[in-house]
């Protein structure tokens, strides 16, 4: 399991639910760190955890809870590919020289015709 990056919305009434819900989201094993967002009502919680048993720890302790957000917290170094310039290409037609290779020609196979005289005919 990888380091994950939960957001949960919680409803902090009072200094003593704001402690109770740190006091949960540090508890379980795995968490490297947990913050809360006064003004957002967000309880972040960074580590190893299980987002779902976490929330429902939460909701059954605090009465409510919301599993906002799960994503990596292991920043990524993006590298910005790139692109290269589009090319141009012209194409030129001389109509003096107009060759179309998708048709094909035809090919006309020569045999020889051999007639045979020791053959009867009839007249």
């Amino acid at each position: 399991m990888a380091k994950q990056k939960v957001v949960i919305g919680i409803s902090v009434k009072d200094q003593k639910a704001r402690a109770k819900a740190f006091k949960i989201a540090v508890s379980l094993s795995g968490v490297d760190s947990a913050s809360i967002q006064d003004e957002k009502g967000q309880l972040e919680v960074v580590g190893e955890v299980d987002a779902v048993a976490l929330a429902n720890q939460l909701r059954k302790r605090l009465g409510q809870a919301e599993l906002l957000s799960v994503a990596s917290a292991e920043k990524k170094e993006e590298k910005k590919a790139e692109t290269p310039a589009p090319q141009t290409v012209t194409f030129t037609y001389d109509p003096n020289s107009y060759h179309n290779n998708a048709i094909p020609h035809p090919y006309y196979a020569n045999y020889p015709v051999v007639q045979d005289e020791s053959s009867c005919s009839v007249m």
